[in-house]
């Protein structure tokens, strides 16, 4: 039978402000409640931790027993559940075994009647110990389970006090297992309780756990490790000061002695251990330590000290009624009086042995009786256990409640920060949109602008000239006026079509309803827009359904109609694209599509097309005023019918018109048609946008200059490219290009040396081309002038940081832009002679020349030196290499340098030479002129004497001090 004992702003609200204030306020609110819960819960833990302490340092039982009935008078039933888990140890430490178990019942029904499970565990634990000291093992692992099982449904596993009363439960059910020898199931029991000792760093714990351990493993005769154990378990009651601790393990190390036959050893480790029991006063574990000597020393022969022990120990055994000791020391009586050859006494001694061993029989028989009786007691306590839990599910629920008043008012409070983020967001969009919608004015009255601007630079420019007397033959009068009529037709369309839109926004225009045959009517339109078609090399087809529609409709507004779809259509259309319209009547509709191959429609921009303020932002539209389309959709609406597009880039565009074949507006006169004629539009302009003329109308003039300097002319208005060319042709050499991409390309073949430029054009406008110019190793040289009817500091600085190298802004002077493209090209004049002179004289003014012009000559010396090597050093090669044609080199070497690339080739071959005569005094004049790429040396001798005006023989003899002013 194991013997070892078990421890255990006031007008306006910021929203921003308001969302931040309520969430402050509710986390206060938090903190506050949860800091007056957690102050209320610290100060009654730390009152019972006082009293704990307390009723511990009484320790005797008398005193514990006054404070008990203290209690009971002061009915405080809290201090008496804490008083009888302390009475109830002491009654177990002085073998009164009944009384404890009585006393521990009674502190489990208060912590039940409390709902207090901390306390309950305890109380379990308490009971288990007392029911395994009498033997009622079934009760003993009831109650660890049940603690157990309430160590496992506590809410807060990180309580110190859980985790040890877990592991009082474990050592527990580990002491019954061992005693019914179920050792695979102690042995688990006893591991997870030293793992929680551990956890815990309780020292005395863990040597409780070492001996259990140690015990189990004695039993399977594994002597070395249960040694270890003990000795292990030795250390640990050592350093925690339990004296009794320490004496158990005594008794374990001599009876590990005393199997192998040590007795001395064994009976010296029996004496440690009996003297610390009797010190303690522990009497149920001093037997043990007695009966182990007597045993001992009967098996030595020593039997005069064992019957020392007897005499001792047997008044003892009876005292404390414990008839498994009163058996073993009447067996040990029986061996000595055997030993001493007394076989009467020996025979009485061992039937007495067999009565006391009867008697426990009889006695387990009596604990099966009474552990029925437990058992049924122990439902009871079930019952109680129910009760207890049902309790904690109340607790539960309260808890429940709490979080879910909780999560509501998180909810609450989380929907109502929904909404001020709604608000916020919807105030944020608000915003966007009217920054969007300012942002579109903005963009639209710049157009609108360059809309305007542009003629009047035309306007203004030749009426300065007719007023100045500059304009004197018929010829240029006429020219003159002809360009001044179509740009101030091209303003007036314009304004129209911006009264117009006035007129439908402000329902200040009411036109009279006509009835008559739309198809009619439409078809003389088309045909008006054949000529257009016809000068863009754009095929353009009518068709009609049926051949007569009457319907109801206002001539003026469908005339706009169909004449800003048809002409859309046919300026987006490249040449020999086709522009399909047709008409139908469908459904009590007339049905109008206009439909085109051109470049078609972003799949963005779509949704926004008919509005007023917005333009598409493909850089291939033309630049317009966005003003057409809008109004095109408002004259729709005005006639209750309905405008759509679909479109496809690279596919084309199909516009669907439908327009209800009877007024339906309220009181509307309708009269018959007076005519089929409708206004004849003029062709010289776009009703959204100035018609491009064909590039073909704007002549290049002819100059007889040798090596005249050449301008090119970028812009998208016919009338303003010859505008342009009036006042520079005759001191230039023109060339003009329609857009950026023409531009682009124009200059890469004809090298010009300045390029006069428009901002807006369509595919590619100014600062595009202007960026890619500077980017351009070939073109970076030319200086570049851009016009515009952007005015601001922005657009100007834009523009300069795109590269241009001067900004007009429309109506510009003719004089101005006289003056400026005179002076770029003056400066460019002399920067080239002062490098010219540079490279020629060998001074360092070629280095203050231009960042991109410096680069270009470094990388042309560096490709001259690479084919010197391989004798290829000729313009062809070196051109390839740059990737430039010959042309291109050549112009953009004499705009740098004024000299041609032959000249420059040769100079830098006998700046080589020279310096390899003056390096090199062991090469010879050939292996120079090698070096240098001339095959043959009296060709290469006498460019040498050319340059130099000696021969390389000569300029090697010449001192040092002569060679370097040469």
């Amino acid at each position: 039978m194991n013997r070892h004992k078990t421890f255990g702003n006031y007008r306006k609200v910021n929203t921003k402000q308001l969302l931040t204030s309520f969430c402050m306020l509710l986390l206060t609110m938090s903190m506050l409640i949860g800091c007056s819960r957690s102050e209320e819960k610290d100060k009654a833990t730390f009152e019972k931790e006082q009293l704990e302490t307390e009723l511990k340092g009484l320790g005797r039982i008398d005193s514990l027993q006054r404070r008990l009935e203290q209690y009971r008078e002061e009915h405080n039933r809290s201090a008496m559940m804490l008083c009888y888990r302390f009475l109830g140890a002491a009654y177990r430490d002085s073998s009164r075994f009944d009384q404890a178990l009585t006393v521990h019942q009674k502190e489990y029904e208060l912590a039940s009647e409390q709902a207090d499970t901390l306390e309950a565990i305890v109380a379990l634990n308490q009971i288990g110990a007392d029911n395994r000291r009498i033997g009622a093992l079934e009760e003993a692992s009831s109650a660890h389970y049940q603690a157990l099982n309430l160590c496992d449904q506590y809410s807060d596993h990180t309580s110190v006090k859980v985790q040890k009363s877990r592991v009082v439960s474990l050592n527990g059910i580990g002491n019954v297992h061992l005693t019914l020898d179920n050792v695979e199931a102690a042995e688990n029991a006893f591991r997870l309780a030293l793992d929680g000792e551990k956890k815990l760093g309780s020292d005395l714990g863990q040597a409780i756990n070492y001996a259990n351990l140690g015990s189990l493993l004695e039993s399977q005769q594994k002597i070395d490790s249960a040694r270890w154990y003990y000795k292990r378990s030795m250390q640990l009651n050592q350093k925690a000061g339990s004296r009794l601790g320490v004496a158990l393990c005594w008794i374990h190390l001599g009876g590990l002695e005393e199997k192998a036959g040590q007795w001395d050893q064994a009976i010296a480790k029996y004496q440690h251990a009996e003297e610390i029991l009797r010190s303690v006063g522990d009497q149920w574990h001093w037997m043990e330590a007695v009966i182990s000597l007597i045993r001992a020393n009967i098996d030595k022969g020593d039997l005069s000290t064992a019957s020392h022990y007897m005499k001792e120990a047997e008044p003892v055994a009876e005292q404390l009624g414990a008839w498994e000791d009163l058996e073993a020391l009447y067996h040990e009586k029986s061996k000595m009086s055997f030993k001493r050859g007394d076989s009467e006494q020996a025979f009485m001694n061992y039937n007495k042995s067999q009565a006391y061993r009867d008697s426990l029989i009889s006695e387990k028989k009596i604990q099966h009786i009474q552990n029925i009786r437990i058992k049924y007691e122990r439902e009871s306590k079930e019952q109680q256990m129910l009760a207890m839990q049902r309790d904690i599910e109340q607790e539960r629920l309260i808890k429940r409640v709490f979080l879910f008043s909780s999560l509501c008012i998180i909810l609450l409070c989380a929907v109502i920060i929904v909404f001020l983020w709604y608000v916020i967001r919807i105030r944020s969009k608000n915003h966007k949109m009217q920054v969007q919608i300012q942002q579109a004015k903005d963009h639209f009255f710049m157009n609108i602008t360059h809309e305007f601007r542009t003629p009047l630079t035309i306007i203004l420019g030749f009426g300065r000239q007719m007023t100045d007397g500059t304009l004197t033959t018929k010829e240029e009068l006429k020219k003159a006026g002809g360009m001044i009529l179509r740009q101030g037709n091209g303003l007036l369309d314009l304004v129209n079509q911006l009264l117009d839109i006035a007129k439908q926004r402000s329902v200040v225009d009411q036109p009279l309803y006509r009835h008559g045959d739309a198809v009619t009517y439409i078809r003389m339109l088309a045909e008006c827009h054949q000529i257009l078609a016809q000068d863009k090399n754009v095929e353009f087809l009518f068709t009609a359904k049926q051949s007569t529609v009457m319907m109801d409709f206002i001539p003026s507004y469908l005339t706009k109609i169909v004449r800003n779809l048809l002409s859309n259509a046919i300026k987006f259309t490249p040449k020999h694209g086709e522009v399909r319209a047709s008409v139908e009547e469908e459904k009590d509709k007339l049905k109008l599509v206009v439909r085109d191959n051109g470049q078609g429609i972003p799949s963005d921009d779509l949704p926004y097309i008919f509005d007023l303020f917005y333009q598409a932002q493909n850089p291939s539209a033309d630049v317009g005023s966005g003003v057409g389309l809008a109004l095109t959709n408002q004259l729709v609406e005005a006639m209750n019918g309905t405008i759509e597009v679909e479109s496809k880039v690279g596919v084309g565009t199909t516009f669907t018109v439908s327009l209800p074949l009877k007024a339906a507006r309220q009181g509307a006169v309708i009269k018959p048609i007076e005519t089929y004629e409708p206004e004849s539009p003029n062709y010289n302009q776009e009703p959204e946008e100035s018609i491009e003329v064909p590039e073909e109308s704007i002549e290049e003039p002819e100059t007889t200059q040798k090596n005249a300097v050449s301008v090119l002319v970028v812009e998208d208005n016919a009338d303003v490219a010859r505008y342009i060319g009036m006042q520079i042709g005759h001191k230039y050499q023109l060339y003009f290009a329609h857009d950026g991409v023409e531009g682009l390309e124009r200059a890469l073949s004809l090298m010009p040396d300045l390029i006069v430029t428009d901002l807006l054009m369509p595919r590619k406008d100014g600062l595009e081309m202007c960026r890619e110019i500077k980017m351009s190793e070939v073109l970076n040289h030319i200086p570049v002038i851009m016009i515009t009817a952007r005015s601001t500091d922005a657009d100007r600085l834009e523009g300069l940081k795109a590269g241009a190298d001067a900004y007009l802004v429309k109506p510009f002077s003719a004089d101005e832009l006289l003056v400026r493209i005179d002076n770029l090209l003056a400066v460019r004049r002399l920067m080239r002679s002062k490098l010219s002179a540079a490279l020629r004289y060998g001074t360092d003014e070629a280095m203050n020349y231009s960042d991109v012009s410096q680069i270009f000559l470094n990388k042309f010396v560096d490709t001259v030196y690479t084919h010197m090597r391989s004798r290829t050093a000729d313009v062809e090669q070196v051109a390839s290499s740059l990737c430039m044609t010959p042309k291109q080199l050549r112009s953009k070497l004499f705009a740098i340098t004024g000299e041609a690339p032959s000249t420059y080739i040769q100079r830098i071959r006998m700046k080589y030479a020279q310096q390899l005569l003056d390096g090199n005094a062991d090469l010879s004049v050939a292996d120079v002129a090698l070096r240098c790429g001339f095959n043959d040396i009296s060709y290469f001798s006498r460019i040498f004497k050319q340059t130099f005006s000696m021969t390389p023989t000569q300029y090697r003899r010449l001192p040092n001090d002569e060679k370097t002013s040469l």
